[in-house]
């Protein structure tokens, strides 16, 4: 069964990153403390028995708007159906505080079909978006 516990650093040291994150995207994951503090405090892990199987949070930008962010361990998959629940109960959380929350994302099949489930909607690619160059999408949940 998949719970969402609120960030600490123990979670972050126990999660397995996926080669892209590590590689490119390192210099952000390394500290809880400050994942919270720029979520405001709205930062989470989903865990079951085996482990962390994601991290995430919500930074708000202004008035109705927020950043959504997240990084997903690569064993997630196994329990995909536990996690994505427990990302939608946090989401409708935040859409009961947000008109708008978006996300960017590395266009790959896999997070698109995800982010889908979850309510998102694409709305423009943003060309060389990532650290390495790569494409990434623009993503919005607008209530």
């Amino acid at each position: 069964m998949v719970r969402v516990e609120l960030l600490e650093q123990h979670h972050i040291d126990r999660m397995e990153f996926k080669p892209y994150d590590k590689a490119n995207l390192a210099d952000m994951i390394t500290e809880a403390d400050v994942m919270v503090e720029l979520s405001f405090g709205f930062a989470f892990a989903a865990v079951d028995d085996d482990g962390v199987l994601g991290i995430g949070g919500i930074m708000p930008e202004h008035d109705g708007m927020c950043q959504a962010w997240s990084f997903v361990s690569p064993r997630a998959g196994r329990a995909k159906i536990g996690l994505t629940k427990a990302v939608a109960v946090v989401l409708a959380r935040v859409k009961a505080e947000f008109e708008r929350i978006e996300c960017s994302c590395l266009i790959t099949e896999q997070h698109e079909r995800w982010l889908r489930l979850l309510g998102f909607k694409r709305e423009c690619i943003r060309r060389k978006y990532g650290p390495d160059g790569s494409d990434f999408g623009l993503w919005s949940i607008v209530t």
